[in-house]
């Protein structure tokens, strides 16, 4: 099958070897993973960390931009993997007092400071190499941070950026809080750390896996993200899906492909809510009470109470219909025009989409790149599991 080479490319992984996690380490994941209220076994919890550490070597491999940002619009990696430190360390130590910035630290980032330095909003929201240098060149100098212009918006989200570049000095004065209570928390708690022998590089490395799983998991196909694209490691592997695997997944799926293809229905169309619901309360009231009383109100008439699917497709009123259940009379339903309907439905016929139908090949492929991401996933981590096992 051609998408076994893909999934094969897997045994060829460029090799980093990661030390093992120390058990003050996973000491300090359990505690927080318990907070959280995941309670994992041990064995649980090596797993996880083991795949942390896999997809953080796939996101340096296959997605290296996720390393900087997961996304456009949102706040840098870095950012969210120092705030999960953050966490990771309060499940574990008491946090130490923080000396905050002051006003006069602060009073020299003002409005007017502000607008001069970062100059125009960039149209696009993304900030050439150009602006990226120049704004490196502003430096920020306070007693426990240092960075400059291009640091601070490098990190903020898309909404933050441009709340910046209006004058709001409180993101400013934020970001430059945020920093100089990170730096200050993980200095006071360095002498604690070393007591334990974990070092802030496995901290970070830990702490940026677990920011990027749900990222990696979505691009490698194994977990799904409402409302995002195909990575291009998955549009590649669609493009591997073949005819005779769609058929045969047709075949082997077949009740999955039905649809209604005709509905029974009679139903009118009132001017008022209060109209239908008389109507309606008449037809549960008497036997000898019809839709074929009400002449020009009645539904469906042309098409004599047998709605067919395919000719179905641009009337409102039809596709009601064929939404309802079976045997069922209908509540008012207020239409797009201010009208209000009543439908009774009675039996429906199905049919089956054809093989070569739209339906029928993006709902099989989906179906087979799910199958396939996963099979590959499952591949590849244990080709990497067995890579690190054998160096270490």
């Amino acid at each position: 099958m051609p998408w076994l080479l893909t999934l094969l490319a897997g045994l060829f992984l460029p090799f980093m070897v990661w030390a093992k996690p120390t058990p003050a380490i996973l000491g300090l994941l359990d505690k927080a993973y318990q907070a959280q209220g995941q309670m994992l076994s041990k064995d649980e919890l090596l797993h996880r960390v083991s795949e942390n550490r896999f997809l953080l070597a796939e996101a340096h491999r296959l997605a290296p931009h996720f390393l900087t940002r997961q996304a456009e619009v949102g706040f840098s990696t870095q950012f969210h993997t120092e705030r999960y430190m953050l966490d990771l360390l309060q499940h574990n130590f008491t946090f130490p007092s923080v000396n905050p910035l002051s006003d006069h630290d602060l009073a020299t980032f003002d409005k007017p400071w502000l607008m001069a330095q970062l100059g125009s909003y960039p149209a696009t929201g993304q900030y050439s190499a150009d602006q990226l240098k120049q704004l490196a060149q502003v430096e920020l100098q306070l007693p426990s941070v240092q960075c400059s212009l291009a640091d601070i918006v490098s990190t903020l989200s898309m909404q933050m950026r441009f709340a910046l570049h209006q004058g709001d000095v409180r993101v400013l004065h934020h970001e430059l809080e945020r920093r100089n209570y990170y730096r200050q928390i993980i200095a006071r708690l360095q002498p604690e750390l070393d007591k334990r022998q974990i070092t802030l590089d496995a901290l970070f490395e830990l702490s940026q896996a677990e920011v990027l799983r749900p990222a990696m998991l979505a691009y490698l196909g194994v977990k799904q993200q409402m409302h995002s694209e195909k990575s291009p490691y998955l549009t590649a592997l669609l493009e591997q899906v073949s005819t005779a695997q769609i058929a045969a997944y047709y075949h082997a799926h077949k009740a999955d492909f039905r649809y209604v293809a005709e509905v029974e229905a009679e139903g009118a169309s009132f001017d008022s809510q209060a109209e239908a619901l008389a109507f309606r309360e008449q037809l549960n009231q008497s036997p000898e009470v019809s839709f074929a009383t009400l002449g020009d109100k009645q539904l469906f008439v042309a098409a004599q109470g047998r709605l067919n699917k395919a000719k179905s497709r641009n009337n409102w009123s039809q596709n009601v219909a064929f939404n309802l259940p079976p045997h069922t009379l209908s509540h008012p339903i207020r239409t797009p025009q201010g009208q209000w309907l009543l439908i009774k439905t009675g039996n429906r016929s199905y049919a089956y989409y054809d093989l070569s139908s739209e339906t029928v090949r993006y709902q099989a492929r989906e179906a087979l790149l799910t199958a396939m991401a996963q099979a590959a996933y499952q591949q590849r981590f244990a080709n990497w599991r067995q890579q690190q096992d054998a160096s270490l």
